[in-house]
């Protein structure tokens, strides 16, 4: 897990070293184990180096190339280009550049972004994984600079620190239609499966890898779309085991997190599970059929599975501000659910403290393995339940909600804060649900597959039989993450009114958000129908997210 930046001039002005530190500086929360700083009087660099995988180790120290990579085909590509087994990453997709140039996009799986400098020829060729797993971005100033860095922060010291209004409100309606922006005007991002070339001056980009017509996956028999799935899934866990410190897993009791912990399991010795739940007791609102404490199938599958060292987090109300400041500063971006960010942040503290590295998740499982499956009618009424809150580009077939869970801009958006968040604990996010070749197997299965006889997400209860305790695999209620974020809320909500009463007066914020219909969640919250099913929607999300959307937006002007 690495962090980089580079600045070239294009006026033929001298790049001082003094310019690349200032750079380097805001990387803000990346404590590497190395840090290499080099370049010419036009194009300087600076790469910090955090070592996860045996292989880091023994990272060359590169000119003209950055690199934040972890390939999931490290066999596969060093048999391709003739390399010893042990050969880090980093020089696999140097060499594979080297030969087939940018077409060595299409022989790379994993998550990926690097840049090649050519002081000859003074061109850059810079690309990001198809599935978005790492970042970057850039700023262009034609005649003037072109600077780039895996970090926003990075590159925040170049321009006027000014908010993009266009993007603040993309992400408040959970629109994909500003993928290439980011919350602040002149500042760039490329875009998941897509690479940029800066040659005299100019810059091009191109996408080389898109889900927008995935191939349709069909076999003669039922058994075979299962054994062709426990194969691509078994591998998508087995390529994320590298780690040369002790191994992390996320645990919530789900079927995704539970499905990754079990295969992993078979492989390790050793297995730290994280899992978060609310304070012993708690009997606060719910969902039908959602469930407040998962504690009871974590311990189904940990007793199961004794490699497994299991540990239980039972986070407190806590404040909802603690931090924030801190947090906006290695970030800068805002948050997409404020109320993940208490157990999450739990979560990395503890592995941190354990000397965790990797950290296994489940993330994106309900778009791929554990998809519910739907017919036309539920794909169309799914679509119906939210006209104004999303925004389904023209590219996209919007009956299939799956492929905008996946590649939308408003995931790299949440990417963008939880990257910054785990390289602050130095910790590497793997997710196995997210792997190319699986994710495009998934959306090319028919429905057949996920939804059948009334029951869905059939297809990983099936392949899971005999790997998972059949009552958690067949299990038909559902986990709630920080199930107690009532409880949460209302230990904030002294501050949030005290804070909204200044917010609300920023003629910026008026422009942004509906001030009264914000005053009316204030207002209303201590009387609300926390148990009514759109309580969750209007309250946690809707209503919180445009709180400290405005929180981060005054903070941005008042830094």
């Amino acid at each position: 897990m690495n962090a980089f930046a580079g600045f070239i001039s294009l006026d033929h002005e001298a790049v001082h070293p003094e310019q690349l530190e200032s750079m380097a500086m805001k990387l803000v929360g990346y404590v590497p184990d190395q840090k290499y700083l080099f370049g010419s009087h036009q194009a300087r660099f600076v790469q910090l180096i955090r070592h996860n995988t045996p292989e880091s180790f023994h990272e060359p120290s590169y000119q003209n190339y950055l690199h934040d990579i972890r390939l999931d085909n490290h066999e596969e590509l060093a048999g391709r280009l003739g390399l010893n087994l042990k050969t880090p990453d980093s020089f696999l997709v140097l060499k594979a550049y080297e030969r087939w140039g940018e077409n060595c996009l299409s022989y790379l799986r994993g998550d990926f972004t690097f840049a090649i400098w050519d002081p000859k020829s003074q061109e850059l060729f810079c690309a990001r994984d198809p599935l978005g797993q790492r970042l970057l971005f850039y700023v262009h100033l034609p005649g003037r600079f072109f600077a780039f860095s895996s970090v926003v922060s990075g590159l925040l010291n170049l321009v006027p620190r000014e908010i993009n209004p266009q993007k603040i409100k993309s992400f408040l309606a959970l629109s994909s239609h500003t993928p290439e922006e980011t919350f602040y005007q002149k500042i760039f991002r490329l875009q998941a499966g897509e690479y940029l070339k800066l040659k005299q001056g100019r810059i091009t980009r191109k996408f080389y890898w898109s889900l927008e017509q995935p191939k349709p996956v069909r076999f003669k028999k039922d058994s075979d779309y299962l054994e062709a799935f426990l194969e691509i899934f078994g591998h998508a866990v087995r390529c994320r085991l590298k780690s040369a410190f002790p191994m992390g897993a996320h645990l919530s009791g789900g079927l995704d997190s539970s499905s990754v912990v079990a295969l992993a399991a078979q492989e390790l010795a050793r297995l730290t599970t994280f899992s978060a739940f609310p304070p012993i007791g708690y009997k606060g609102p719910t969902r039908p059929n959602w469930n407040l404490d998962d504690t009871h199938y974590v311990q189904m599958l940990t007793q199961r599975y004794p490699q497994l060292d299991p540990v239980h987090i039972r986070s407190e109300p806590g404040n909802l501000f603690e931090g924030l400041d801190a947090i906006y500063a290695y970030t800068d971006v805002p948050i997409l659910n404020p109320c993940n960010r208490v157990w999450i942040h739990d979560i990395f503290e503890k592995a941190s403290q354990r000397n965790i590295r990797v950290l296994l998740t489940g993330s994106m499982g309900n778009a791929t393995i554990s998809w519910k499956g739907m017919t036309l009618k539920q794909q169309l009424g799914h679509i119906a339940r939210f006209p104004r809150r999303l925004f389904f580009p023209t590219q996209w077939d919007i009956r299939n909600p799956r492929q905008w869970m996946i590649s939308t801009g408003i995931i790299s958006e949440a990417l963008s804060f939880y990257h910054s968040q785990r390289a602050y604990f130095g910790i590497e996010f793997r997710d196995p649900t997210h792997d190319q070749r699986l994710v495009e197997f998934c959306l090319g299965l028919p429905n057949s597959q996920f939804a059948r006889q009334g029951q869905n997400r059939m297809l990983i209860r099936r392949a899971m039989q005999g790997l998972l305790p059949d009552a958690l695999r067949m299990r038909r209620d559902q986990g709630s993450q920080l199930a107690h974020w009532p409880w949460v809320i209302e230990h904030s909500y002294p501050q949030i009114c005290q804070e909204w009463c200044v917010l609300r007066t920023s003629p910026i914020i008026q422009e942004l958000v509906n001030i009264q219909a914000l005053d009316n969640f204030v207002a209303t919250w201590p009387k609300a129908q926390l148990d009514h099913p759109e309580a969750l929607g209007q309250y946690r999300f809707t209503w919180l997210r445009a709180f400290f959307v405005a929180r981060f937006v005054n903070w941005i002007h008042a830094a």
